[in-house]
């Protein structure tokens, strides 16, 4: 990795599909059930069940690191690019136990855990490889970021060079404060902590499951009623226009007519005999700009949106962190904040993100939900890019700023897509 920009091969990595396979098996529709009966099991759990940073913290021992070592070494000594990690090529003896218990407690636990003890001591370009590598043995699929093939996003306060009287940049490279929301299109969302901030800029999780049975609580039911109606404009690009758009709207004719620039889909999905929850409140509503603009949010929209985000904030959970920590979320289960922060010479927030599927445990994903994820695991991608450090050249979003940036053109232009 001499490069800051790493690049892999398309068809060479374990975590390559193509378009027309990559639903194939892992996609279905279910309707809202009518009857809302109160969701159990390890999900629906509360904040005081957290209150000791252990119970989510995996620790690593002195063999696992040295074991992690190892692993980096052989992958080192095969020559190969980052595209190709996999757990056969970054082996591990000894700490791949705690990383398939992480993996369970992520498919079939609570749903969140963090890996402790790598520390800093590794150069940057390194630390990315271990990053890698251990969330080769959490999930073996690789969500793509964006359409050029950024397989990491980095999360840091990014500014343009050139002062811009409205500057406008995606949530994630900001140091403003983030609601409760899911990166809108992956199962597992990893994030390697390089930098805290020094001050604020902590990540907090709610438990969608938690959330559910609270608005459950309610009279009525009806902010949690809106939530899983499929009725909810959600942004997409040009690009998901053309394969979404067009066919939904000969199948449905309340579906927005082409062009359009949003589909209709609920926030929460009852699927499987599980919740599942796919929300960005930046995401939702009108865009920046265009004449194929989404239609504004109901005021039973807004109510819920606001019951969500209360409800998400009595639950809420502060993961603690340190740098060389990774933290692994289930994307499908549990919504995740952050608040504002501030920077200094010596300490600056800097998360890079990740986004995984295991393909053995991984939850079957419901057609309403199916597009934001099928833009980060279905397209088919030339070259594949592991940027070790943000770009030089900050893209300014054209028509949105969602809080996680979900795979989206950063241009209008026919040419550029």
């Amino acid at each position: 990795m001499s490069h800051p920009h790493t690049t892999g091969s398309a068809g060479t990595g374990t975590n390559q599909s193509r378009p027309s396979s990559a639903l194939e098996g892992c996609t279905r529709d279910k309707k809202a059930e009518s009857r809302l009966d109160p969701l159990k099991g390890a999900l629906a759990w509360e904040a005081s069940d957290f209150s000791d940073p252990s119970r989510y913290t995996v620790e690593l021992d002195r063999d696992e690191l040295a074991d992690i070592t190892n692993g980096l070494e052989t992958f080192l000594r095969s020559g190969l690019d980052p595209n190709d990690i996999s757990p056969s090529t970054f082996p591990l003896s000894r700490a791949q136990e705690k990383l398939h218990r992480c993996a369970q407690i992520l498919h079939n636990g609570h749903g969140f855990c963090v890996v402790r003890g790598l520390g800093s001591e590794h150069p940057v370009e390194q630390g990315l490889l271990i990053f890698l590598g251990l969330a080769s043995h959490i999930g073996d699929k690789r969500g793509v970021q964006n359409k050029q093939g950024h397989m990491l996003s980095h999360i840091t306060d990014l500014r343009p060079r050139k002062k811009q009287e409205d500057e406008v940049r995606h949530g994630i490279h900001t140091n403003s404060l983030l609601p409760f929301h899911t990166d809108m299109g992956t199962d597992v969302l990893a994030l390697q902590v390089r930098g805290l901030a020094a001050q604020g800029g902590h990540t907090f999780v709610s438990s969608a499951w938690s959330i559910y049975n609270d608005l459950l609580s309610e009279p009525n039911h009806n902010h949690l009623r809106t939530l899983l109606e499929p009725t909810w404009p959600i942004q997409i690009s040009k690009r998901q226009a053309r394969t979404a758009c067009l066919v939904r709207s000969l199948l449905t004719p309340d579906w927005p007519p082409m062009p359009c620039r949003y589909i209709l889909a609920p926030l929460f999905e009852l699927s499987d005999g599980r919740l599942m929850v796919s929300v960005d409140p930046a995401r939702l509503g009108p865009q920046k700009a265009g004449s194929e603009d989404a239609p504004p949010l109901t005021s039973a929209q807004l109510a819920a949106l606001d019951a969500l985000q209360r409800s998400a904030e009595r639950h809420q959970v502060r993961i603690h962190t340190a740098p060389g920590d990774i933290m692994f979320i289930n994307n499908w289960a549990l919504l995740h904040r952050r608040d504002s922060y501030l920077d200094s010479p010596q300490e600056k927030r800097h998360l890079v993100r990740l986004w995984l599927r295991n393909s053995d445990l991984g939850w079957p994903v419901p057609d309403t939900m199916a597009v934001p994820w099928h833009s980060a695991f279905g397209i088919d991608v030339p070259d594949r890019f592991y940027p070790v450090e943000p770009l030089d050249i900050y893209p300014e979003p054209k028509y949105s700023v969602g809080s996680a940036a979900f795979v989206l053109d950063d241009t209008d232009e026919e040419n550029g897509e």
